[in-house]
């Protein structure tokens, strides 16, 4: 299993695009939508994190919802979050939605994925659990 985060500038990442604020959710979310390269993108940031995105990658769009988060010296982790993918042309539902749970060892000066539990559901119905358990990390 692979997690991969990118460290890149703010340029490399988004100097083709531009952003503007959109609404802000009662509960503080400020919303930022993006235009330019990756027009129709948005995210919602609270809490100095990124707690949604909404990203259209082809013909599916994805959102994602953070809910919990591991703050660390180098930023934050995501330990909670589900994922829901729509058709982009039609905005119905590709599938239903995948909660994902994920617990960190920090070994060696890095923070490793020891556990993941994934939870699939089905019009709101939960149709199935994955538990991934990572014993004995070393480097």
């Amino acid at each position: 299993m692979t997690i991969h985060r990118v460290r890149r500038t703010f340029e490399e990442s988004h100097g083709k695009n531009s952003f503007e604020f959109g609404e802000k959710d009662a509960d503080g979310a400020q919303e930022i939508k993006v235009t330019g390269a990756s027009m129709g993108n948005s995210y919602k940031i609270k809490d100095n994190t990124v707690a949604f995105v909404n990203r259209k990658i082809r013909n599916v769009i994805v959102n994602i919802n953070t809910f919990e988060t591991l703050k660390t010296d180098e930023g934050y982790l995501s330990l909670g979050y589900d994922s829901v993918y729509f058709d982009a042309e039609t905005k119905e539902p590709k599938a239903g939605k995948t909660l994902f749970r994920d617990g960190f060892e920090k070994i060696g000066g890095y923070y490793v994925l020891t556990d993941r539990e994934i939870q699939s559901y089905e019009n709101d119905e939960l149709v199935g659990t994955k538990k991934f358990t990572f014993s004995d990390v070393q480097f």
